[in-house]
């Protein structure tokens, strides 16, 4: 069984709420995939979540000079501003884009993660 948090496979939706579909199981208070990753439908899936694109900075459009980035250090993970580049930043403002298997209420879902963070 799968344990570790992984961008390219979530075996665990966190919740306690388990569906009874084959390979999904609870453990410690969680419904966790016993072989496979978790899509988007709350299924198991043979298949880990697809990279879509790599490196991408997330901006707005009424001032491109800023990029949204994660603190390394933070106790909730918040999302700040910096007009500072990539390079001056060790990359904290590059992100990942995965879609995860499945379908959730009749569409493909998405989901983003910083660069930089574990994703092996």
């Amino acid at each position: 069984m799968a344990t570790d948090y992984n961008a390219k496979c979530y075996n665990s939706a966190g919740g306690p709420g388990c569906k009874q579909v084959a390979g999904l199981a609870k453990s410690a208070g969680r419904c966790v995939c016993d072989n496979g990753c978790m899509g988007a439908d709350g299924n198991c899936y043979t298949d880990e979540n697809k990279l879509l694109a790599d490196k991408f900075t997330l901006k707005n459009a009424q001032w491109p000079a800023y990029s949204m980035y994660v603190q390394r250090m933070s106790a909730f993970g918040q999302m700040k501003t910096t007009s500072t580049s990539s390079a001056y930043n060790m990359g904290q403002d590059l992100f990942r884009l995965y879609e995860l298997p499945g379908l959730h209420h009749g569409a493909r879902n998405t989901s983003w993660h910083r660069r930089s963070g574990k994703t092996t």
